[in-house]
This record gives C-alpha cells, structure tokens and sequence, in this order.
C-alpha cells in the first residue's frame, strides 16, 4: 500500500488513545517504568572478591628503612656484630664462562640418485 500511516504510535498506544476517546476521557500515558536491574548469577567462590584484610593497629608507619641491604645481607651483618665479628663480604665469585650453544649440525650434500636397476617399465600406471 502506498498510503502512509501518519500515526506514529505503537499499536499498545493506539489502542489505549482509542478505548480513551470512546469512553470520552482524555487519554493518559502511563508512566515511564524504571529499568529493571540487569541479573546477574552470584560468581563462584573461586572468584569473589578476597576478605578485606584487617585493619592495622594504627596509621602506617613513617619510618623509612634507610638500609638498602636485602634480607640475606642484612641477616650476615646482624650474626657477626652479635658475634663481636667484622662483617666480611662473600668474595665475589668469578664469573661463570659463558655457555654457548653447540655447533649446529654439519649437513652433508644429498648423496647422488642411484642409477636405475634395469631398462624402464613398460606397465602404465592407470591411475
């Protein structure tokens, strides 16, 4: 049909503008209804949130640690001043040679065909 329809509305709405109109009362449009909130499935335990840790006894501490040795280091000092001992540090260990990878294999030139053992076939191949 080339006739257009100019009543831009929804069937539902049509409807409602018409039973309004025949009842003889002025037709009200309902009120636009809140978005329902998207469902989601609880996520399995494996991936909830972690416990929230419990809170410190106080603020954090301010103190910077000012002593830039790591544990191992830290730990041989403190043993040889309890010991009344002068820290000695580990002689520095000679650096390792370098391990190489192994030559790569040395290929040798595709030996020659071997010549035929006879005079040719004569049985075609009917494939």
């Amino acid at each position: 049909s080339k006739i257009k329809n100019a009543n831009p509305d929804d069937f539902a709405t049509y409807l409602a503008k018409r039973q309004a109109a025949e009842s003889g009362v002025a037709y009200q449009p309902p009120a636009a209804a809140a978005p329902a909130a998207p469902q989601y499935a609880a996520p399995p335990p494996q991936y909830a949130p972690p416990a929230a840790a419990a809170p410190a006894a106080g603020p954090p501490s301010k103190i910077k640690n000012a002593n830039p040795d790591d544990f191992a280091t830290y730990l041989a000092k403190r043993q040889a001043a309890e010991s009344g001992v002068a820290y000695q540090p580990p002689a520095a260990a000679a650096p390792a040679a370098p391990q190489y990878a192994a030559p790569p294999p040395q290929y040798a030139p595709p030996a020659a065909a071997a010549p035929a053992a006879g005079p040719p076939s004569k049985i075609k191949n009917a494939n």
